[in-house]
């Protein structure tokens, strides 16, 4: 049996294509997908329909619960400002039974596949938008003594696929399909279980960039889009500092701009006082960092 493990997707269709082929051509049983499906390359119908069409063991990431945040107060103004536009633009192109497909995703999965038992979550056991650092001991004994499975497949991090084998269970980061940061190619995983014996093999797929900022230029999502979806595309062309700096710079000008003094200079506390950048912030930023956007 073989399972292909994959996820952070991002709506990169042209990855996530090229990724499929190469899966069926290693004679693939099974899918796992591990959330991050939608946003924030602006294909949301056709990468979910893609998905569907693998009938997956699938579950939902941090992307997929913009869904549910948008459908809670989709009249609040905030999802007209320039950061989370794409947002609004992207969930309502959804059609009706792909806006169902995601919103009936579970948050994690606990599978026994042929005996062998898989636990899929996205970040972490404990959180959807966490992170399993494989360089923390302490992190991986708690995380392994708990898990009730063989096997613990992550994804979120944008990192490059890997496992790690401790306290004789298996953790599983996937890499990402469609918003890869340290490596030049789409990522997966795959499982293959036989005869009671697990074989992980990471595997790297070339797709065409060209293609998919051709693409992109026709969505009609662009214009309302264009900062946001260049800075993605920094990430999958080895320029992935630039969509960190441009939103670390944002909350540095959201600070001062708000007078918030912070002894915690922690980035996810100082985040969490602003989800949403201010429009003039935004357009500042654009104006220093369209020098880097490669989708004219």
């Amino acid at each position: 049996m073989k399972i292909a493990i994959l996820s952070d997707i991002h709506g990169n269709i042209v990855a996530l294509e090229e990724v499929i082929k190469d899966a069926k051509r290693n004679n693939i049983n099974k899918y796992i997908v591990a959330g991050d499906i939608i946003l924030d390359f602006p294909f949301i119908n056709e990468v979910v329909d893609a998905v569907k069409d693998l009938n997956p063991y699938a579950i939902k990431g941090n992307r997929e619960k913009y869904l549910e945040k948008y459908e809670e107060d989709s009249k609040n103004a905030k999802w007209n400002t320039m950061q989370l536009r794409t947002i609004k633009d992207n969930v309502e192109m959804l059609t009706k039974e792909n806006k169902e497909f995601i919103k009936n995703l579970p948050e994690q999965l606990s599978l026994n596949i042929e005996g062998l038992k898989i636990k899929v979550v996205h970040g972490s056991p404990y959180k959807i938008s966490g992170f399993v650092d494989f360089e923390n001991k302490q992190e991986l004994d708690k995380i392994t003594s708990e898990l009730e499975e063989d096997i613990l497949v992550v994804g979120h991090t944008h990192d490059i696929a890997k496992y790690i084998k401790h306290n004789g269970k298996i953790i599983i980061n996937d890499g990402t399909v469609g918003m890869h940061m340290f490596t030049d190619f789409a990522q997966y995983v795959i499982l293959e279980y036989v005869d009671g014996k697990v074989d992980i093999q990471t595997r790297t797929v070339e797709y065409d960039k060209e293609k998919l900022k051709e693409l992109i230029k026709e969505s009609p999502i662009y214009e309302d889009s264009r900062a946001w979806i260049n800075l993605c595309y920094c990430d999958i062309v080895g320029n992935s500092h630039i969509r960190g700096q441009f939103t670390n710079e944002g909350i540095e000008m959201m600070h001062k701009k708000h007078n918030i003094k912070e002894e915690n200079k922690s980035m996810h506390v100082r985040y969490s006082k602003f989800n949403t950048i201010d429009d003039d912030i935004y357009k500042e930023l654009i104006k220093k960092y369209e020098k880097y956007f490669l989708i004219k």
